[in-house]
């Protein structure tokens, strides 16, 4: 049985709307000044989710996908979903499974990429299909993902809803996962999922102000304590999820993680040597070496102690490499992406773009090489600490750095038309924006002016795409916390 009927008196379509309705009979007068038609004050009926033999795949999603009473088009839905998650959010009785069916199909048609790629493996989408089948109430993840869902609809612009509003909802959700957490329930899996969800929420509301980085250390220790000793049927998808996040965070941030890189390794489980485990395995020794490399660099060690840890890092750097040479690739395309950088130039300074078949496959090979790219960043600056020669007049081993960090920076920056597509959902606009920055972090330290003012102004790139769900978006979320 679904519900899907809310308990305000009001018509469908100021509901809808979110304003008050006069209650007029048998039609509502503010509908009418408005130009609409009136729905009248016809409730939803409860649905019955009639599983068969012959129907064994009717699930409560698939009643509530088909449900008449929800709109046609697809935006419109999403709206009238997250308005009943809105309505349902503070009521002590609602169904948890119910309630989170709603979120996950407004999630489906924003964050989530409309094709999607068979992967047996756990990636960094499939803590969704946990939130999905954990059954038990809990209000921090039904919170979590009341906010998760707003700034999904605000970063797609299928809705006008503030930012500040989105904050609030956000700063709630983190409310109840405080009070779980206090109370002793961070071993059961509906927290960790609001965790993760909680997590998510950041990156898109608050990735320059630090409290990403503040609260991927709270994860850390949420996970050391409750260890790999109690793992679930969810457990690695939760893990994997989790560690991506704390990954990114530290990379950002130039630190070490907070758990040590065989820490990690426990928590993430036996691997199969081509899934995102065992790629992980290996990204959690990139924060410790690039933290070890800056503070050398720092130092301007012109020692041993530098030569050896770049030998060291170009030994993780073959890890990696050999972890994408068995992932598919890509395949090259005319770019179709006007950059305003390249206004006051004569061409393109990238007139190919790189397609990939999925953008599951785009973002395994975009993080790796993103991991990548960063070793050969600081691999490239360690070297020049031990010669006194000009950047021009590099030695050999740091002309092979530097050419193979400059092949893979352009490729890279190829990847962001394929990312920017409505298709591929807000997350491949997360995903792309982390890239973004390690690109930018590379030119900068290269001196490559005019690839670094390419990097900058992709956010701003249009031509004949569609970036309402793209770097812009993203862009200028992030420029509205800064001011």
């Amino acid at each position: 049985m679904v519900s899907i009927s809310g308990r305000s008196k009001a018509c469908i379509d100021c509901k809808r709307r979110r304003v008050k309705c006069d209650l007029a009979q048998p039609l509502c007068r503010r509908c009418s000044k408005a130009g609409i038609p009136c729905q009248g004050y016809k409730r939803p009926p409860t649905i019955w989710v009639n599983r068969t033999l012959e129907r064994p795949d009717v699930t409560a999603y698939s009643a509530i996908v088909s449900s008449p009473w929800l709109p046609r088009d697809p935006r419109l839905r999403r709206l009238h979903l997250l308005d009943q998650l809105k309505a349902e959010c503070d009521l002590p009785d609602r169904d948890p499974l119910q309630f989170r069916t709603r979120a996950l199909q407004i999630l489906r048609g924003t964050y989530l990429p409309s094709k999607r790629a068979d992967d047996p493996y756990p990636s960094p989408t499939s803590w969704l299909e946990a939130v999905e089948e954990v059954k038990a109430p809990c209000n921090a993840l039904d919170k979590a993902l009341l906010a998760f869902c707003a700034i999904q609809v605000r970063v797609a612009g299928e809705g006008s809803i503030a930012y500040d509003d989105t904050v609030q909802m956000y700063n709630g959700a983190l409310g109840e996962v405080i009070k779980d957490l206090s109370n002793g329930n961070a071993a059961s899996d509906e927290t960790l999922c609001s965790i993760v969800t909680i997590s998510l929420c950041e990156l898109f509301l608050f990735s320059k102000d630090g409290s990403s980085a503040f609260h991927a250390l709270g994860i850390s220790e949420i996970l050391r304590r409750r260890g790999a000793t109690q793992p679930s049927h969810h457990w690695s998808s939760l893990v994997v999820r989790l560690c991506i996040h704390c990954t990114v965070t530290s990379l950002s941030q130039a630190r070490a993680l907070t758990l040590a890189p065989d820490e990690w390794r426990v928590l993430l489980g036996p691997a199969v040597p081509e899934s995102w485990n065992h790629l992980l395995k290996t990204a959690v020794e990139v924060p410790y070496l690039l933290e070890k490399a800056e503070l050398l660099i720092e130092k301007g060690d012109r020692g041993l102690m530098a030569s050896q840890h770049k030998d060291v890092l170009l030994y993780w750097l073959h890890e990696l490499e050999r972890w994408r040479s068995q992932k598919p690739s890509y395949w090259v395309v005319p770019a179709r992406l006007e950059n305003p950088a390249d206004i006051s130039y004569n061409d393109k300074l990238f007139p190919f773009a790189l397609h990939f078949r999925s953008i599951a496959h785009a973002m395994e090979w975009m993080f790796c090489s993103a991991l990548m790219l960063q070793i050969l960043d600081a691999a490239l600056r360690l070297e020049r600490l031990g010669t006194s020669m000009p950047s021009d007049a590099l030695t050999d081993g740091s002309l092979e750095i530097r050419d193979d960090g400059d092949k893979l920076a352009r490729l890279l920056c190829q990847c962001f038309e394929y990312c920017s597509g409505p298709e591929n959902g807000t997350f491949a606009a997360q995903a792309a924006y982390s890239t973004q920055l390690a690109v930018q972090s590379y030119f900068r330290h290269r001196g490559l002016v005019r690839e670094l003012a390419w990097s900058k102004a992709i956010s701003d790139g249009n031509g004949g795409l569609r970036f309402g769900i793209g770097l812009r978006i993203l862009e200028k979320e992030q420029r509205h916390v800064a001011s």
